[in-house]
């Protein structure tokens, strides 16, 4: 699931998902998109944590 995070004064938002938990390794997707004239512009990148005793 995403949730919106935050909206900036052009347009672009921000959004990010739960924890998703894949193996040991821990992560979230941060999405931003912005409208532009032909349509969105996008970007998404993906946050790993990874817990070593």
């Amino acid at each position: 699931m995403m949730y919106p995070y935050m909206t900036f004064e052009d347009g672009t938002e921000v959004i990010h998902s739960d924890l998703i938990t894949d193996v040991d390794v821990e992560k979230v997707i941060v999405h931003f998109e912005r409208p532009t004239a032909e349509g969105f512009d996008s970007a998404r990148c993906e946050f790993a944590f990874l817990f070593v005793d």
